[in-house]
Parts: C-alpha cells; structure tokens; sequence
C-alpha cells in the first residue's frame, strides 16, 4: 500500500494512470464505485463534498486541457475507493484520515495549477 503524502507520491503511486487507456478503465471504476462509497454514513461530510466536487471536475472535459487534471484526480478518487489503503476506512474515528490527506493533496495541487 502506498503512502501519500504529496503529489510527487501520487504520481508515483500504481493509482495514477499513465496513459488514455488507462484513465478510461479508471474513470469508468471511479463512475462505477463511487456513488457507493458515497453512502458511507462513517465518512466525513467534509470530505464527501470534497470527493463528490473531484468527480464532477473529472467529468468536465474542460479540465482535460489543464496538464493531466483528470489523472491526478483520478488517481485520488482511485485511492479512495482501494479497501486497503493506510488506514483501513471501517477503522472507527481515523479510517478516512489518509483519504481526506490525499484527496487533500489532489485539491491542492489542481488549486496551484489553476493559478499558475
């Protein structure tokens, strides 16, 4: 399992896809596992509205054109949904801790891109 920390984590990180084949399976596994994982009554509302703003940006083809926005997101969306991530989510209180820091860093590093 993979500790992210940053962006550089995330690219190096077996979530990012590295090509269009690949962001397409993963779109389509995000599009697919999502919605459940949105029900989780154990996840912060915080961090729900957060996941649920990243999925609508990776449906926005306007992204696209932004340098690899859609495969950052991906990539965090991707972890999020991986049962076994750093701390496992039916952990009680800290289980959605390491989720909420990498879709955190996603969230971050399309702001500064942005506004380069």
């Amino acid at each position: 399992m993979a500790k992210i920390q940053s962006l550089e984590d995330l690219l190096e990180s077996p979530y990012y896809p590295r090509d269009d084949r690949q962001l397409d399976a993963a779109k389509k596994a995000i599009g697919k596992a999502l919605p459940r994982k949105l029900r989780s009554r154990a996840m912060p509302k915080r961090l729900k509205s957060d996941v649920q703003w990243l999925s609508t940006v990776l449906a926005e083809d306007r992204w696209r054109k932004r340098k690899g926005v859609d495969a950052i997101v991906a990539a965090g969306l991707l972890y999020l949904l991986n049962g076994k991530d750093a701390i496992p989510d039916k952990t009680q209180v800290i289980g959605y801790f390491d989720d909420s820091v990498v879709i955190d860093v996603v969230i971050r590093s399309i702001q500064i891109g942005v506004a380069k």
